[in-house]
């Protein structure tokens, strides 16, 4: 035995984790093997995630839902259950958001070059979620306390969120997320150890 640590084939690595992206071991001698996942993007430690657009488009989903009963309620003159979804409403959204931003934001800045004109859509999306952000929030705390307004105003602000998380919604699942996608992998020099022979 010659002291050195060889890599654990792939199949290994699938038989450990089969729904994780292939990684690569990394091995240094003298050192625990680490796991580094290919599709990271450059610059960051943040992977691809190939569920990740599937889960975001959930959310959408989930957000949606929330909208179109809380417009059920208010329509039906049942504004106390229309007011009671507005808690879960701002933490979905906030829970997206971070989500987006942390994983998929700052995934594609990193990931899009410098020169790509995708790359002014990223930036302009991820200002405009926070605005997005910002404007349902103000309007979950603003009816968290003023529960005493008329239900035709409520529903109108509530048409009025829901437009505008719509439109943002098209936007990303449209435009922005066929931009995500793994990174190109970096062409690997492999660094041999001279023959001996």
């Amino acid at each position: 035995m010659t002291g050195k640590t060889s890599a654990p084939t792939r199949s290994m690595d699938a038989a450990v984790s089969p729904s994780v992206a292939p990684e690569e071991w990394t091995v240094t001698e003298g050192s625990p093997a680490v796991r580094r996942p290919h599709h990271v993007a450059p610059g960051t430690n943040i992977a691809y995630h190939p569920e990740l657009i599937e889960q975001l488009r959930r959310d959408h989903l989930s957000l949606l839902g929330l909208l179109a009963s809380m417009e059920e309620a208010s329509l039906a003159g049942d504004m106390p259950a229309a007011l009671s979804q507005l808690h879960t409403l701002k933490r979905e959204l906030q829970a997206h958001v971070l989500l987006e931003k942390v994983r998929l934001y700052v995934y594609l800045d990193h990931q899009l070059s410098t020169n790509d004109p995708s790359r002014a859509l990223v930036k302009q999306m991820r200002h405009r979620i926070s605005a997005v952000a910002n404007t349902v929030g103000a309007f979950v705390d603003h009816y968290r306390t003023s529960a005493h307004e008329s239900a035709l105003t409520f529903m109108g602000e509530l048409e009025s969120i829901a437009q505008l998380l719509v439109s943002h919604i098209q936007e990303e699942e449209d435009l922005l997320y066929p931009l995500y996608r793994p990174a190109q992998e970096a062409t690997t020099v492999s660094r041999q150890s001279p023959s001996a022979g």
